[in-house]
């Protein structure tokens, strides 16, 4: 990112620390009195968020108070492959520490104690098989920011088409991702989400561990399981979902076909560099017929890391939950359904031919 200027990170921290906030710094401009030396300094912090501002309307960013997908200076849904970028997090127990940049942090220093979730810039991978072969990956038909927090997205993997629904759940650390994968018949379909290389907070080298929820919703270790928690002292992500069949799995760095295609997981615990997804056993669809997974991605403080979690689909808890609609066809209009579905006038579409 360009943003930053001469604007230590402290400062630029103090007025917002998303991109949705930094519009507040135009009132500080409209507001200056002759306070010397300090005016001219908020002055100039206000002026450098004004123009990050600017540069953040170009681009359309799924976020809340908590998470964010994509670096900020790009779209959070890569318009070539439809998968999400990569996600970070803000941890507020980190509030007071500068960290020394080094790119840990969300424009690299410039915005306080916002966290990557994969190495580098990896995205949050997707792979479909189905008929014993990987299905081959279209240029989605349609790209759906239906608001600041949701996106829905539509693309053909081979001979079935994906329509997925992407939601960061307001004023939460939680992410829902639901798919409905449909077109002709297939034998043996499955899905693969994750990462080729691991990450979190300011380690490369985080634990995982496989294992499932107790009937309260609590996280048990063991040498299997629909649950993938990922970890270092400050952090801790899980994955899950309550779709049959769901399984965590682990493996070696860094590859992502080290990941995709496995129905069980190479390793029951990870520790350094590793990679790591989840597999969803879809099994044999007939023409037509729609199977829809609903995930979880949560990320916690360490503070945070004993709370129950809640379970897939329930709407009481997490309101806003969006459904996933069976496309009719297979072609690339789509324009009547999101009119159905947006829940904000300001939806921007993306629509090309795959």
């Amino acid at each position: 990112s360009t943003c930053g200027g001469g604007a230590t990170p402290r400062e630029l921290q103090h007025f917002g620390r998303s991109p949705r906030r930094r519009a507040g710094a135009h009132r500080i401009l409209a507001s200056r009195t002759a306070m010397g030396p300090l005016t001219a300094r908020v002055a100039s912090v206000a002026a450098v968020l004004a123009v990050c501002s600017i540069e953040s309307l170009a681009y359309n960013i799924l976020e809340n108070s908590h998470l964010r997908y994509g670096s900020g200076s790009e779209d959070s849904v890569d318009p070539q492959t439809g998968e999400l970028r990569q996600m970070w997090y803000y941890n507020e127990e980190l509030a007071d520490d500068d960290g020394g940049g080094g790119g840990y942090y969300y424009g690299g220093g410039d915005e306080g104690p916002w966290f990557r979730t994969t190495f580098s810039t990896y995205p949050y991978r997707t792979s479909l098989f189905a008929n014993g072969a990987k299905l081959s990956r279209q240029v989605p038909s349609e790209i759906s920011y239906v608001s600041s927090t949701q996106a829905r997205v539509v693309q053909a993997f081979g001979p079935l088409t994906v329509t997925s629904t992407y939601l960061l759940v307001e004023s939460t650390r939680y992410a829902s991702h639901r798919v409905c994968a449909t077109g002709v018949a297939a034998a043996g379909v499955g899905m693969w989400e994750g990462t080729n290389d691991d990450y979190i907070g300011r380690t490369d080298g985080p634990q995982e561990r496989l294992g499932t929820f107790d009937a309260d919703m609590s996280f048990v270790e063991g040498p299997s399981g629909n649950v993938l928690r990922v970890f270092s002292n400050d952090e801790f992500l899980y994955s899950y979902s309550d779709f049959p069949g769901t399984q965590g799995l682990i493996n070696s760095c860094c590859t992502w076909n080290k990941i995709e295609g496995r129905t069980s997981s190479p390793m029951r615990t990870g520790t350094g560099d590793n990679s790591y997804g989840t597999h969803y056993p879809i099994g044999d669809l007939a023409a037509g017929e729609c199977s829809e997974i609903e995930s979880f991605l949560v990320v916690r403080a360490s503070s945070e890391a004993g709370l129950p979690f809640i379970r897939p689909g329930d709407t009481a808890a997490l309101p806003g939950l969006p459904s996933v609609t069976t496309p009719t066809t297979t072609t690339t209009s789509t324009k009547s359904t999101l009119t159905a579905t947006a829940t904000a006038t300001s939806a921007t579409t993306t629509t090309t031919s795959a």
